[in-house]
């Protein structure tokens, strides 16, 4: 039957649910009429509405009242009908019919003022049209641009609508799950209040585009003045080419107001675009967009960074107080290795000119052996060479005196550990690398790597033995701890909160866990140096650990039962803590804390919760006076950070509050700042391996264990201050760990991102709308080339070239591995590299080429050209070399087979050079047989060998004149002779011609031919000269 009555939208305020009929009239339906109801109608104000266009079925929902906001619902640009929650019926029942959705406010967004486009005639509306005319499972009906409206039919429900995340600039490629119905069997869960988020599901990554530019010298010095220029309280002083970065000035969000809020600081969320059915990767550039702008900067902005501005947990739940200033990827030592700077708008690549040469003040001194820098000032200059060697003119003398004359090889240092510890380190991580990726070639025959999605940090950590406490160890277990997926243990029929609770306190959990056993060798270490510490001292040094069961009983053993109850507690509810605290200000009211030791002081202070100062009486009375005690005095970072959280924050609250905290604390200078281990503590047993560094030490940069825990807990923080290689070694230049975990962070679990990585606008086309593509990142290309030059300077060839296989661009990929060849021909396995690593044998044949023309092997690298398909090399190689000696031994079959092997489509100028030598061939072969059959009198002559003859007497004349052209840059002796012979050769084949064709010969220089053949050529000249005398004579009369 039709519905009765009607609902007045115009009243409703916006957000209210709707439907027509009333819910009051559906409930004085009756049965017939609810199971055949047509025109029905819900809506939401402000959101759009759904009007089912078949009769709709209303006996099988539970409650009539549950239709408009439960059973149908409405958010920002989507429609969904029988969420998660309710059990879909058949097509064609219940509400599960052809209905026509109208979703309001549905407009394109310009980026940059992040206002609603709304000019029917903007590019950006029109391609947004066309995006919603293609989407599957839709029939397009209109869309108002002034209002937003889109109007489409559909035949059943899922979910339809738009994805804010992936709405700007019409992003996403047509068809797929940003825009299109969602599938019926995708996973989605719901908030608390009952709006659906879609779960986060898998998403291959597509390596994207790079391109390559090279740094100028000018480049370098910007960023050693800007460097300079840097105010003293943030961590600018450089060295050693490094540059630096930081944490944006101030957040903008990057989300609509009509999303779900979403907790930032909470690491349940892991990431937490994922929750939102976002792509984190798009979330991570739609971030860089918005936080690597300089403009709003105060402070000059060194090379590839931002300013850094220090602030505490915002309202939004960034965690942004402390960040210390985050440095740019180190410049390394390869020539090949460009820095870009990631900035929203590039600057443009600077070039350097070399000067005139009639400028030079090496003009007319290229003689002067004595003063290499005079004589070699046009041709040499500082540079890389093969090995990792670098070549520089000048030294001093044992006298102390500058010697220019003096050409100086020498291998800077570039790993801080012995090269068998480094080769050691760098297989034990390759290992698990390689056997978990996946090489194959793409359409165009180049090599590609492709870590498999079951790589994480567990594998790495699991090359470590238990006890081991260094550095790296630590790392891997952290990120093992962080990132990888735990077992929540929770039933299939909890609820979204309560998995989201038990997710947090897992993972809050995992890293107390993993914090307890990097700190125990600190505490080992403060209770070894202190034997005879009191009892106190040894309990609040051990809880320093969080080792509570080792703390109690240490004060039972001393009969402090009391205590010992205490410390049992330790990390108790906030009443346990208020306790604590009302006891501490019971002994400062009374003036009795004087009276108790100071350590006793601490431990309950941080049983209170007190972990930074707590503070002390302050009486005039000498006796009676007790002062501050500084609970973080003499911890190192991560137990001023394990104070915080085991004894600052309780479980209920997240372990950013904890990492806010500890910032706050170092800022002022009450914890120790999070400085890397070779710096914080230059006497332990790993640094003191560490003999005769080349580089200083430097407290600007923090530790990789703090920068992996802030990026874990702030989603703005970007993932190169994670991978600056300072944070995990001395070496500005060690790339190995840094490179790892880009793979591992960015493209296997795609949790994060490098910051410069960019937006690439596709063409648009008549079959699909402008699209917008994920670029590259030209701070991951530096990190693979540097860990690939890296592998290569400790002889590790085939594992560098299995780096530079991750390489983004296909073409820039090929080019570095050609590179490392060439420059590393013969020391790596051509079995491996062509087998495993899938190089093609024509990469590696033109490094053998390469190789072979270096040792002056000609015939040898012609062979490998040939088989390196480089038909232009082995051209100019015969044409320049071969050729000539083939010449003078007048070995004509060989040389037929020089240049009959090469194609002459893919030669420059092969009429001009290659080509010549074939016809010289074919003159001096043929002309000699053709000769004796024609003139044979016991036969009849050919009509076809004559017309060759004809034909070649016309060619050789041609190669008369063009061979000299082909030698008159060459000043060797051999080339002389060969063309001597050459011409010498055709000559004589002359005479034969005379009556096929053959006029006159080209002047020639009688120099370069044998007296024989000169002998000749003046006579048949002297001849001709005759001829033609006589001729004109008979004319004449």
């Amino acid at each position: 039957m039709k519905g009765k009555g009607k609902t007045d939208v115009g009243k409703l305020k916006k957000g209210e649910y709707w439907c027509d009929p009333p819910i009051h009239r559906l409930q004085e339906f009756g049965f017939g009429e609810l199971s055949q109801l047509s025109n029905f109608v819900v809506g939401k104000a402000g959101y759009g509405k759904v009007t089912f266009l078949d009769p709709v079925d209303l006996t099988s929902v539970p409650a009539i009242e549950d239709i408009p906001g439960k059973v149908v619902l409405f958010d920002s640009k989507e429609c969904v009908v029988y969420p998660e929650t309710y059990e879909k019926p058949p097509v064609g029942e219940g509400l599960n019919v052809p209905s026509r959705i109208e979703l309001y406010e549905c407009w394109p967004v310009d980026k940059a003022t992040r206002e609603p486009i709304v000019d029917e005639n903007s590019p950006k509306v029109k391609a947004h049209t066309k995006r919603l005319k293609n989407i599957e499972g839709t029939t397009f009906q209109s869309y108002d641009a002034r209002t937003g409206t889109w109007v489409f039919d559909v035949p059943h429900y899922t979910r339809y609508g738009l994805d804010d995340d992936d709405e700007e600039d019409e992003e996403e490629v047509e068809g797929q799950a940003a825009l299109d119905p969602l599938h019926e069997d995708a996973e989605f869960t719901t908030t608390p209040d009952g709006s659906p988020i879609k779960r986060p599901q898998p998403r291959p990554y597509a390596p994207p585009v790079m391109e390559v530019d090279q740094p100028s010298e000018d480049d370098y010095e910007d960023a050693a003045s800007e460097d300079a220029s840097q105010p003293e309280h943030h961590p600018a002083e450089y060295s050693d080419g490094e540059e630096a970065s930081s944490v944006p000035e101030k957040h903008v969000d990057s989300q609509d107001e009509e999303e779900p809020d979403v907790d930032y600081n909470a690491p349940i969320q892991r990431p937490w675009p994922s929750t939102l059915g976002l792509n984190p990767r798009k979330v991570n550039v739609m971030q860089a967009s918005f936080f690597h702008t300089g403009t709003e900067s105060k402070s000059p902005t060194p090379i590839g960074g931002i300013t850094a501005k220090r602030a505490a947990v915002d309202d939004e739940g960034h965690l942004g107080r402390g960040v210390p200033q985050a440095h740019q990827i180190q410049l390394p030592l390869s020539s090949s290795v460009i820095n870009n700077p990631p900035s929203i708008v590039p600057s443009p690549t600077r070039t350097l000119e070399i000067g005139k040469q009639s400028d030079s003040l090496a003009l007319g001194s290229e003689a002067t052996f004595v003063d290499a820098g005079l004589s070699m000032g046009r041709c040499f200059g500082a540079r890389w060479g093969p090995h990792g060697k670098l070549m520089l003119i000048g030294g001093k003398k044992e006298d102390g005196r500058i010697s220019r004359s003096q050409v100086n090889i020498v291998k800077p240092r570039i790993l801080a550990s012995d090269e068998n510890v480094e080769n050691e380190r760098t297989q034990r991580l390759l290992t698990v690398q390689i056997e978990r990726t996946t090489i194959e070639t793409d359409d165009d025959g180049i090599p590609v790597a492709t870590p498999t999605s079951e790589l994480r940090f567990r594998h790495y950590a699991s090359l470590f033995a238990g006890d081991d406490r260094s550095h790296e160890a630590s790392v891997w277990r952290l990120g093992a701890a962080l990132f990888d997926e735990m077992d929540l243990q929770v039933g299939q029929d909890v609820s979204w909160d309560v998995e989201q609770a038990v997710r947090a306190l897992r993972y809050r959990t995992a890293l107390s866990d993993w914090l307890e056993s990097a700190v125990a060798p600190a505490v080992e270490t403060a209770l070894g140096d202190s034997p005879t510490a009191s009892n106190s001292q040894r309990v609040f040094t051990l809880m320093t650990g969080h080792q509570i069961e080792r703390a109690a009983q240490v004060a039972t053993d001393a009969h402090n039962f009391n205590l010992a109850m205490l410390v049992s507690q330790a990390g108790g509810d906030e009443v346990f803590r208020a306790d604590l605290r009302q006891q501490l200000a019971v002994w400062k009211d009374q003036k009795a804390d004087g009276l108790i030791e100071g350590w006793y002081r601490r431990i309950y202070a941080i049983l209170g919760g007190i972990t930074d100062i707590l503070e002390g009486s302050k009486d005039q009375d000498p006796i009676q006076r007790c002062g501050d005690e500084r609970i973080q005095e003499g911890l190192d970072w991560k137990r001023s950070f394990g104070l915080q959280l085991w004894y600052g924050t309780t479980l209920e609250q997240p372990s950013t509050d904890a990492l806010a905290m500890y910032i706050d604390m170092y800022e002022q200078r009450v914890a120790a700042p999070p400085l890397p281990w070779y710096i914080e503590d230059p006497n332990g047993q790993d640094a003191r391996e560490l003999k005769d560094l080349p580089w200083p030490k430097s407290n600007t940069q923090y530790d990789a264990l703090f920068e992996l825990i802030r990026m874990y807990m702030d989603q703005r923080i970007p993932l190169e201050s994670v991978l600056l290689p300072r944070g995990f070694t001395p070496s500005p230049f060690d790339h190995r760990m840094s490179w790892h975990l880009y793979i591992l962070l960015a493209s296997v679990l795609k949790y994060r991102d490098f910051g410069d990585r960019r937006e690439v606008a596709l063409q648009d086309t008549e079959r699909s709308p402008t699209e917008v593509q994920i670029g590259t990142s030209e701070l991951a290309q530096t990190v693979t080339v540097q860990y690939a030059y890296q592998l290569a300077c400790l002889g590790r060839l085939e594992d560098a070239v299995f780096v530079l296989l991750h390489l983004e661009q296909p073409e820039g990929r090929k080019i570095a591995i050609q590179n490392l060849l060439r420059e590393w021909v013969g020391s790596w396995d051509e079995r491996l590299i062509v087998d495993s690593l899938k190089v093609p044998q024509e990469w590696v044949s033109e490094a053998y080429g390469i190789l072979a023309s270096y040792e002056n092997k000609p015939y040898d690298a012609f062979e490998h050209f040939l088989e390196a398909n480089q038909q232009q090399l082995a051209h100019d190689l015969a044409v320049y070399s071969l050729s000539r000696e083939v010449v003078i031994r007048g070995d004509l079959e060989l040389l037929l087979q020089l240049f009959s092997s090469l194609d002459p489509k893919q030669i420059r100028q092969w009429d001009e050079q290659g080509k010549l030598y074939l016809d010289y061939v074919e003159c001096v072969r043929s002309i000699p047989e053709l000769e004796r059959s024609v003139f044979d009198t016991r036969s009849v002559s050919d009509a076809a060998e004559r017309q060759q003859l004809h034909r070649l007497a016309r060619v050789v004349p041609a190669l008369l004149a063009s061979l000299p052209s082909l030698f008159q840059h060459s000043t060797d002796l051999k080339a002389k002779v060969a063309l001597g012979e050459m011409l010498s050769t055709l000559l004589k084949l002359v005479n034969p011609l005379r009556n096929y064709g053959l006029s006159h010969l080209p002047v020639m220089h009688s120099g370069i031919l044998q007296e024989q053949a000169r002998l000749q050529y003046v006579q048949r000249e002297s001849h001709g000269r005759f001829l033609r005398s006589l001729s004109s004579l008979e004319m004449a009369f």
